[in-house]
């Protein structure tokens, strides 16, 4: 009997672990899904079931009810479809906290990570990360707190000394010319390739047949927009995969730029007014890999900035609206940096042990500015400069495991926003449907435009087309990149491409 002791110890503790772990993840999901994020969260419930990470960024779901505002005309077997949404939302948020907000989940990663660079060598990133250094802040202008700043405020003239925004990636570093268009490396079995600049990415693969529907959903709504004389613009945002700079990368199963082509192609055919970023990229001497982060899908701010320019400029030969495209010249805005204080997606995968951390820059303008910014789902409605649009608070500690500091541009993704320059020399309204790639793209679009409005179909629940009808807007762009060109069901209402 003595000698199973031991063993019924070491399970009874084993249990224990288990049964606190799932009593953990039950709390967490108590708070953050059925509490009040408007009543406060900073309490010791909070405090223990989060163990320093932030509740309120783990809710994805939104407490309004979009669809009794915009209501769906034809709702024939919704109910059932209904009833399967809920079913697939409760295995999403059981997947979710059980595995992105696992406690000590990104211990345990980095552990593992760890373990592999000692027992799989030659997989680990040259060089270590740096420490993050505090943020390289200008004189920020006046009442730019952008997270309580409740009056009217409008920025004092420009400081010349403002740091300048960072160029585009031009041309390759000097030590990357020997490997230019080497062939993409796995790293370990994370799923994640190492391109020959030393970008990360993953590939991507739709069939004809999705690509078509896909466009089959976009020259729909166009059709209905034509219906109330409402322009329709659909803008291609480019994937991180270049068809130059990337040749035979069809190998490792990649047909990103092939659907591309045939999304524009089709479109095309259609009669709709698309736009597709990728040859500007080239016209303009840049590096298609230097718009993108190195260890993220999304393209960096600067990027942003650069697309929202030529979108500008094509909304004014297109459609003949009167707005300047100068007021994005780069050499107008300077750039708030904190160094080393973003872990894209594709880092946290590989983690530390294979990605070095990299800056996140805060564009904003040197000249004056007056935002009206209102985000229901969050009970924000702040009036004042261009960095209204930023959130602070993620970017007050680094944790590149859990928090998110793309998520400061716009306050990270979120079902409707509406975005009012004040000083706009236009009475122009923009609705665009949007995925996460707009956010440092949509707020430089505001500043060539009186009102912006932005729907996000993962979680706005209501009908895009009585939206249209019920606030008639002078355009109506959808702006997307490839990765969403299989999402198309409209059973339930949820699909990047339910444009009903």
């Amino acid at each position: 009997m003595d000698d199973k002791k031991p063993a019924r110890v070491a399970g009874a503790l084993c249990l224990a672990a288990l049964f606190a772990m799932m009593l953990l993840i039950g709390l967490r999901i108590l708070t953050r899904e059925a509490g009040d994020e408007t009543q406060g969260w900073d309490t010791l419930l909070t405090r223990i079931a989060w163990c320093g990470n932030d509740p309120t960024e783990a809710k994805s779901a939104d407490s309004i009810d979009w669809e009794a505002q915009y209501s769906f005309q034809d709702e024939d077997g919704k109910p059932f479809a209904v009833i399967q949404d809920k079913a697939a939302a409760v295995k999403s948020l059981l997947e979710k906290y059980a595995t992105s907000f696992l406690p000590g989940r990104s211990g345990l990663v980095l552990l593992t990570a760890r373990y592999e660079s000692i027992f799989l060598p030659g997989q680990a990133s040259s060089a270590a990360p740096a420490a993050p250094e505090a943020a390289t802040i200008a004189q920020a202008p006046a009442g730019a707190e952008p997270e309580t700043a409740p009056e009217p405020t409008v920025a004092p003239e420009p400081i010349d000394d403002w740091p300048a925004v960072r160029p585009l990636p031009t041309a390759l570093p000097q030590e990357d010319a020997t490997n230019t268009f080497s062939p993409p490396v796995a790293v370990g079995n994370t799923g994640i390739l190492r391109l020959y600049d030393g970008h990360l990415t993953t590939v991507l693969t739709f069939s004809k047949q999705q690509v078509r529907e896909a466009a089959s959903a976009v020259s729909s709504l166009k059709a209905f927009c034509d219906g109330f004389d409402i322009p329709f613009f659909y803008v291609q945002i480019p994937y991180k995969i270049c068809p130059i700079e990337d040749p035979g990368i069809e190998r490792n199963g990649d047909t990103s730029n092939q659907n591309i082509d045939q999304m524009i192609s089709a479109l095309d055919k259609a009669g709709v007014s698309a736009y597709d970023i990728r040859p500007d990229i080239h016209a303009d001497g840049l590096l298609h890999h230097g718009l993108f982060y190195l260890t993220d899908h999304h393209w960096t701010p600067e990027a942003g900035l650069w697309a929202a320019r030529h979108i500008l400029t094509e909304l004014s030969e297109r459609f003949g609206f009167q707005i300047d495209p100068s007021v994005l010249d780069p050499d107008r805005f300077y750039s708030e940096s904190f160094p080393g204080w973003h872990l894209g997606m594709y880092g946290k995968t590989v983690t530390l042990e294979n990605a070095d951390p990299e800056d996140m820059n805060l564009l904003h303008p040197r000249y004056p500015t007056q935002m009206h910014y209102v985000l229901p789902s969050r009970g924000k409605d702040l009036t004042g400069d261009f960095s209204v649009l930023y959130s602070y608070k993620v970017l007050e500690d680094v944790d590149y495991y859990n928090a998110c500091a793309y998520c400061a541009y716009l306050h990270g993704n979120k079902p409707f926003e509406s975005i009012t320059n004040e000083l706009a020399d236009n009475d122009l309204h923009i609705l665009i449907l949007r995925d996460s790639f707009g956010a440092v793209v949509v707020p430089f679009l505001a500043l060539g435009a009186q009102r912006v409005d932005t729907l996000d179909l993962r979680t706005f629940t209501g009908s895009v087309r009585a939206y249209i009808e019920q606030e008639q807007p002078d355009l109506v762009m959808v702006m997307y990149s490839p990765v969403f060109f299989g999402d198309t069901n409209t059973s339930t209402h949820t699909a990047m491409f339910d444009f009903q």
